[in-house]
């Protein structure tokens, strides 16, 4: 049970305060966090508290239809009914937006990668020099790409992409350790540090220690933990300043399963018991520690390893032709042979994986959830009407981004200036930028749409025209006929085009685009004629023979419907089976003539 509190500051799915399971949801700027019996917290952004909210009205009032579905903890979600599973809910189905969300920036992933060979190759004789390290570091840069978005505001900012070694990565890195670290309870689990140092002894060299360590002498003794052990981990990869790597790992290990730790202090070394004895069998390498663990340096411990990168721009030593420091030239080993061999910086077990193992812990909360959601909505159209405006009201889904990348060498030779040197874009420059470069990523989706419906119907794409007649002045729009004034009639309209534009995406697997411009039955193919023209040579033939579109007022009629298509599809067929049924008529007769 947990409680969640919506944008009217109004609590769903709430139970008996003087339960002391419960535990009131606390609101942060711009993200809601739900804490549950188990002590797991669970954040959620203020955009997707909106969409829940949605979901959980229209459920009360659509319950048997078939696109709704559950996560884990509860929430209501749309799903694309009868293409994916229902056991894998998304907030936001991607048939909801209005086109690809991500598209692949490069066509070749290991272009950067085949640069980095020499760097490769030194690493297999010896360390390389400060003058290599900054050589490397700029084709890096160079492959780096950078983005332009839009903020809330309307200001338009240049920022570097989600690359390995951007600030922006680091700090997306750090979200994922430390929401992997929240998902497990610390009543239920005894926390440990396992730390790794490679023995260079066991290595040819830097490159063959970069390449096989950790499959070699870290994975083994961490995969026995997890199948015998039923342990969770998650860990870091870095550099020592010889340019060797060594791991830090932190592990879950089911609470009281080894004794021996409640009698030792967090931050304590481990040095004798069930459990140390058990790695130091099963572990390959030599040099190891085990340290107990508890508290909230759980989640600091591992992700301090990625702070560095988040407060330092590992890019600025190309702007100094000083000595690097012993902490910079570490840094950038690191960087660049994670790089060049392919490695991660952080690694930890897959989250669905762990919500399955943990499944039993909130499978009382969605049964629930689900029967309790919107159970606490208003009841009268009026106080319906009333409570969407108010939990819509300067909703973040009245906005939407829309994303665009250049490649950073491409960025320099245009502009000529680095991103973060221009504060505020120009239209005119960011207009520019849009021409020249790739859309990334379109946030834009039905539920923009529909929160935009709910201020501004007669302006709304959602209220699309159906026209009736070869004129484009004759059509009707989905909402006529309703009078908005009245409360009854606003409700029966706004979970109409819910439904209908739900259903048609959702169940009936049209494309959302096609569906607010009316073109859900019709088929890609456009409707054509041929024109011929008479000649008067002695054969009789025609000379001229063209073909020319339709072009009717109304783009719709333009195009074949998709019954229309079927029946021509099978009309083609069935003229080609009847031509080859008589040529082979013919040739039988021919064959019996010559007999």
């Amino acid at each position: 049970m947990f409680w969640l509190e919506n944008k009217a500051g109004k609590y769903f799915n709430q139970k008996d305060k003087k339960n002391d399971t419960i535990t009131l949801a606390l609101r942060k700027k711009n993200c809601y966090s739900v804490f549950m019996t188990n002590n797991v917290s669970i954040n959620y952004s203020e955009e997707q508290i909106n969409i829940f909210s949605l979901n959980n009205f229209f459920y009360k009032r659509l319950k048997d239809r078939p696109y709704w579905n559950f996560t884990e903890d509860g929430k209501v979600v749309l799903y694309d009914y009868g293409v994916r599973k229902t056991v894998d809910p998304k907030i936001i189905e991607p048939a909801l937006f209005y086109e690809e969300r991500k598209r692949q920036i490069t066509k070749d992933p290991d272009k950067t990668w085949k640069k980095l060979k020499g760097f490769r190759d030194i690493l297999k004789e010896r360390e390389p020099t400060d003058e290599e390290l900054r050589q490397y570091l700029k084709i890096v840069k160079e492959s780096l790409y950078i983005i332009q978005f839009e903020k809330s505001d309307k200001t338009i900012k240049w920022l570097p992409g989600r690359a390995k070694g951007t600030k922006t990565y680091n700090e997306d890195l750090k979200r994922k350790l430390e929401t992997f670290a929240n998902l497990l309870p610390p009543n239920l689990f005894d926390v440990i540090f396992l730390n790794f140092t490679c023995d260079p002894s066991k290595y040819k060299n830097r490159a063959d220690a970069w390449q096989n360590y950790k499959e070699k002498n870290v994975d083994p003794t961490l995969e026995y933990l997890r199948k015998h052990c039923n342990a969770f981990y998650e860990g870091v990869m870095e550099s020592h300043a010889n340019g060797y790597p060594h791991c830090h790992y932190v592990v879950w290990l089911p609470k009281g399963m080894f004794p021996e730790l409640s009698k030792i202090k967090n931050g304590k070394a481990i040095t004798y018991g069930k459990l140390y004895n058990i790695i130091k069998g099963h572990i390959k390498n030599r040099i190891f520690k085990v340290i107990k663990a508890g508290g909230k340096r759980v989640v600091g411990y591992i992700c301090k390893y990625i702070s560095k990168g988040v407060e330092n721009d590992i890019f600025a030593a190309l702007n100094s032709e000083e000595e690097l420091s012993k902490s910079q030239r570490k840094e950038l080993i690191e960087f660049l042979a994670l790089k060049a061999f392919k490695r991660r910086k952080a690694y930890l077990q897959q989250i669905k994986t762990v919500k399955e193992k943990l499944k039993d812990i909130v499978k009382d909360q969605v049964s629930v959830s689900q029967q309790q959601a919107s159970a606490s909505e208003p009841c009268t159209a009026r106080q319906c009407r009333a409570y969407l405006i108010e939990i819509c009201t300067n909703s973040p889904l009245l906005l939407y981004k829309k994303i665009y990348s250049m490649s950073y060498g491409a960025f320099m030779e245009r502009y000529k200036v680095p991103p973060q040197y221009v504060k505020e874009v120009p239209e005119v420059v960011a207009e520019d930028f849009r021409k020249n470069s790739e859309p990334i990523f379109n946030s834009h989706n039905f539920y923009n749409d529909f929160v935009n419906f709910l201020f501004d119907w007669e302006n709304s794409p959602l209220n699309r025209k159906f026209y009736w007649g070869d004129n484009l002045d004759n059509y009707s729009r989905m909402c006529d006929g309703y009078d908005f004034n009245n409360d009854e009639e606003w409700l029966e309209c706004v979970i109409k085009v819910f439904d209908f534009y739900v259903t048609q995406v959702l169940v009936n697997h049209n494309e959302y685009t096609d569906v607010l411009a009316g073109r859900e039955n019709l088929s890609t193919q456009r409707k054509t004629w041929f024109y011929k023209s008479h000649t008067n040579n002695y054969q009789g033939k025609y000379k001229n023979v063209g073909i020319i579109e339709y072009s009717e007022n109304n783009e719709c009629d333009n195009y074949f419907s998709r019954e229309e298509k079927k029946e021509r599809q099978i009309g083609k067929h069935k003229n080609i089976q009847n031509k080859i049924a008589w040529n082979l008529f013919e040739i039988r007769q021919l064959k019996n003539m010559e007999m």
